[in-house]
Order: C-alpha cells, then sequence, then structure tokens
C-alpha cells in the first residue's frame, strides 16, 4: 500500500483553509507570484547558509558572501536567459546587495559562529505518522550548543522580528518532535539523546546603518550626541524548549490531523 506523503506546508494550509488547501495541494492551482521577492531572497540567503555552516565547528572557507552570490547570481542570470524583463532584472540585483549586506553583517556579528556544533544541515526526514502515513520534513540545522544540547535551528529572514507567536506556531513544535524521533532511528543523534527545541534564527531584511556609533554600540548624529532614533537589531536568536510531554502531545495532535487530511484525500 502506497504511504500518504504529508509536509507540514499541507497541513498548516489545511487548518487554516480547507478549500485553499484542496485547490493548493490536490487540484495543483497556486496564486501566480511576482518573480524576485521575499521568496527567492529567503530560498538564497537558506542556500548560503547551509553551504556554509558545515560539519562541526567547519565554515566553508568561500565565506558568506561568496555563497550567497553564487545561489543569487545563478538565479539571476538564468532568468537573464529566460528573457526576463529589465524591471525584473533590476529588482533581483537589489535584492541581491540587501542580501549581500545582510551576509555580510550577519558573519561579522557571529564570526564562526563558535556556540553552533553542526551535526547536520538540511537533511531530508520522514516520520511515519500513522500507519499508512508519512511526514517529510527537512530542518535547516542540527546542531549542538556549548553546554552539549541538541537543537534544531530554523532560519528566518523577515522585515521585522517578531517573537510572540513562536509558541503557538504550528511549524516548531511538530519539527522538533517528528525530527527528534526520525533522527534516532536513522542513527543521527543517539537513541538517549532529547532536542532541547527550536532556535530560531532571525536576520532582519535592512541594509546596516552607516551612522558612526560610540563604544556602546549606539549610533551618533553628525554632531557626535547619541541619536535619538536607534536601528532594531539585525539579528536574533530565540530558543522554543520543549518538554517530552509537550512533543508526545503535539505529535498525538498532528496524527489526528493527518488523518483528517486522508480522510479527505482517499474519500
Amino acid at each position: 500500500m502506497e504511504l500518504t506523503v504529508v509536509r507540514s506546508g499541507e497541513r498548516t494550509r489545511y487548518k487554516r483553509c480547507p478549500k485553499a488547501w484542496f485547490w493548493a495541494w490536490r487540484m495543483g492551482l497556486v496564486p501566480r507570484g511576482a518573480r524576485f521577492g521575499a521568496l527567492e531572497l529567503g530560498s538564497w540567503v537558506h542556500a548560503a547558509l547551509a553551504a556554509w555552516y558545515q560539519v562541526r565547528f567547519n565554515r566553508s572557507t568561500l565565506g558568506l558572501v561568496a555563497l550567497f552570490e553564487m545561489f543569487a547570481g545563478d538565479d539571476i542570470a538564468i532568468a537573464e536567459h529566460d528573457g526576463a524583463p529589465e524591471h525584473v532584472i533590476e529588482r533581483a540585483e537589489e535584492l541581491m546587495q540587501l542580501g549581500l549586506a545582510m551576509m555580510e553583517a550577519y558573519e561579522l556579528k557571529y564570526g564562526q559562529d563558535s556556540g553552533v556544533e553542526v551535526i547536520t544541515a538540511e537533511i531530508p526526514l520522514e516520520f511515519t505518522l500513522t500507519k499508512d502515513a508519512v511526514h517529510r520534513i527537512k530542518p535547516d540545522l542540527v546542531y549542538a550548543d556549548r553546554v552539549g544540547d541538541i537543537w534544531l535551528m530554523e532560519h528566518k529572514t523577515a522585515k521585522t522580528i517578531r517573537t510572540g507567536h513562536l509558541a503557538l506556531n504550528d511549524q516548531g513544535p511538530p519539527y522538533v518532535a517528528m525530527a527528534e524521533r526520525a533522527m534516532r532511528r536513522a542513527g543521527i543523534i543517539g537513541k538517549q539523546d532529547q532536542l532541547k527545541g527550536m532556535m530560531y534564527n532571525f536576520l532582519r531584511k535592512q541594509l546596516p546603518d552607516l551612522r558612526p556609533e560610540n563604544d556602546k554600540g549606539e549610533k551618533l548624529n553628525k554632531n557626535g550626541s547619541v541619536s535619538a532614533k536607534q536601528p532594531a537589531p539585525l539579528f536574533l536568536r530565540y530558543p522554543l524548549v520543549l518538554t517530552r510531554i509537550q512533543k508526545e502531545r503535539v505529535l498525538s495532535r498532528v496524527a489526528g490531523e493527518t488523518w483528517e487530511i486522508q480522510q479527505i484525500t482517499t474519500a
């Protein structure tokens, strides 16, 4: 019997609007999106970070800026070859410059990121939810911190960094619970190892503020006084910790949602 494959995006869409889920995931009808926008920038950032964070404390010798330029440049070159209009290419190049600045600032902020001991990056995993359904996930990064706790890291690019909704986010907790068991079965982590939770790695989509600053990092006015308008942080790491009981509860809930999707799919 062929297993039903369920993905996080599908389950989230189904919960928000079953009709939209049916149109997108069963009929293949999706809105036409503009070329080169937030989705492409996020994809380039994810690809660069995945290539930069190598096993253990190794980092790509190419550097984040060069990696980002390679991924973004390839997509822009393909668009040019396919005859994309000039305004689309100009938008793509603007996004590329923003991404390059973000990557330069990220590497300046975190350096070699010595508190992140990489176990694996962008590894596809499968978790069997019911006897005839499998859930596919692909964590951005699995790593151990300085005290040995194991985390999933999820890279997030955003215009504004907000964290208030993350405790209720429908992606993080299921990802952690399913990834923990899937990685144990695959031998990626030990049979007794537990994931501490999800570490959200926010990167704000903003060019660096080039105003001069004092030794406290405060931006200054032209007369040398501290500016009343200080920039929001470009980066933030926000931990979402999950207990064993919380993981069990979220798996039970996801199994129920998957069963509902299966009933509609096979009806």
